[in-house]
């Protein structure tokens, strides 16, 4: 039993870092006040051979170690439409590689209220009619450069984070 579960382990690390490898975030700690391009490389996934991706994504703006899906907010793409919103470009010379930039900031892409903490980047790419997509959900941790933690008295609530400069 023992061995069933490292094996499973040691899997479940091999995908996750696959995944990670696929995905990368310009600037590299990037945060919420960013104008952040997201590059993609479809090598090696069911998009590989497609012509048109797009990122269907969103933000979590909830603090927890482990998002999932119904964790994601602010949603910016509409499933199995070729209408233009995140729509991504090929990266000239790149083969495979697909790039979107989340302008003028990452906050203003998504329509993020200022104040409301944005914790990880949430996106599925997808071809244009979604028939094909990338599985599981993939998840960017974003830098919180404009937030400070405070440990709060409330047990049932585990930090609470301030915009810098306000009280």
């Amino acid at each position: 039993m023992k061995s069933i579960r490292f094996y499973l382990s040691l899997s479940l690390l091999f995908i996750t870092s696959f995944l990670l490898a696929q995905v990368t975030l310009l600037p590299l700690n990037a945060t919420s006040e960013d104008n952040v391009t997201i590059t993609f490389d479809a090598v090696g996934t069911a998009l590989a051979t497609e012509t048109t991706i797009y990122a269907h994504a969103g933000v979590v703006t909830k603090n927890t170690a482990t998002p999932t899906g119904p964790d994601w907010t602010n949603v910016k793409g509409n499933w199995g439409k070729d209408d233009g919103i995140g729509k991504m470009t090929s990266v000239p010379g790149q083969p495979g590689k697909w790039k979107l930039e989340l302008s003028p900031t990452l906050r203003q892409y998504f329509e993020v209220p200022q104040g409301t903490p944005i914790f990880w980047l949430a996106v599925v790419f997808r071809n244009a009619n979604g028939s094909k997509q990338t599985s599981p959900d993939i998840f960017v941790k974003l830098a919180l450069s404009n937030y400070v933690s405070l440990i709060s008295p409330d047990p049932s609530n585990s930090q609470i984070f301030l915009e810098q400069g306000k009280s």
